[in-house]
This record gives structure tokens, sequence and C-alpha cells, in this order.
């Protein structure tokens, strides 16, 4: 089997940091509205030069909201 993506490989290269930001929120007890969550929302609020950003739980949960906003 030729392997399209090799995710193993590539999260390897990232596993330390991953696994310690991981474990951060874990201790923290904070898996929502967390400072990890608000740090998230103002970095990519910079990178994309929007005023405000959303963190949500996974793409399902992002596709809610912007059908119920263009229903509003």
């Amino acid at each position: 089997m030729v392997k399209f993506l090799d995710l193993q490989k590539v999260n390897l290269l990232h596993q330390q940091e991953t696994e310690a930001r991981l474990l951060k929120v874990f201790r923290s007890g904070w898996y929502l509205l967390g400072d990890e969550v608000k740090q998230f929302e103002a970095s990519l609020c910079e990178y994309t030069g929007c005023k405000n950003a959303i963190g949500v739980a996974n793409g399902l949960d992002a596709l809610r909201l912007i059908i119920k906003a263009y229903m509003e």
C-alpha cells in the first residue's frame, strides 16, 4: 500500500510540542473558554485580519454557526 499522506510521520515531527500543550490544557482543566482558546482566537484574528473569531469544537459546529448566521 502506498500512503497518500503519512500523518504519523508528520505528527512525529511535532509530537513533543503537541503533547506538552495538551498536558498544559489537561492540567488546567479549562477545555472550553480557557487561555489557550483565547490565545487561538486572537492569533487567528491577527493572521486573517478579522475583527472577531470563535473557536469551536469541530467542523460541524462551525458549519452550524455559519448556517444560523445566514438564516438571521
